[in-house]
């Protein structure tokens, strides 16, 4: 439950932020993404969890309301990427920090690549889908720090009110 609220919180956040913060660092149509790592931080932090595939409908959910992209794209790049990014993140014996930076340009590759395709201009992918994986991919670090600084947030206040509780118990 806490990554659903979790989740709407930072779709939120980043409908906010790609309205009206992102269109002043736009270089032609790459504009700064941080729904691709939002959804490869919900696949690293919880592969295959029921929460988190709500939580990933929500955010394309989010994500479509704000574009002009049919109403399904966003929902099924992102179900699709979060399932091919968990898939490879059980795969990886060592996890480090660049392997999340890298799935999330896997990521923001399957996201653009769906995109492109199911607004039917699939030849418009080459120079600006892949540009707009490698910018997501540069851009990662700064969401992960957002998006782990305000997980842990939640948990230390979820553990403060469970210590509350025990105390009245007692």
């Amino acid at each position: 439950m806490r990554l659903v609220i979790l989740s709407m919180l930072a779709s939120l956040f980043l409908v906010i932020f790609q309205t009206s913060i992102a269109p002043f660092f736009q270089i032609g149509i790459i504009r700064a993404d941080g729904f691709c790592a939002l959804v490869t931080w919900l696949a690293v932090e919880a592969p295959f969890i029921p929460s988190s595939l709500l939580a990933v409908l929500i955010a394309g959910a989010s994500a479509s309301m704000a574009s002009v992209a049919a109403w399904y794209s966003y929902p099924a790049a992102f179900f699709l990427a979060y399932l091919i990014v968990s898939y490879n993140r059980i795969g990886i014996m060592d996890f480090t920090y660049l392997h999340r930076i890298l799935l999330t340009c896997l990521a923001a590759f399957i996201i653009e690549l769906f995109l492109f395709m199911s607004g039917g201009n699939l030849e418009g992918f080459w120079p600006w889908g892949l540009m707009q994986s490698l910018f997501n991919m540069l851009l990662a670090p700064l969401f992960f720090t957002i998006f782990h600084s305000v997980s842990s947030m939640f948990q230390k206040i979820g553990n403060l009110r469970r210590t509350e509780n025990d105390q009245e118990t007692i």
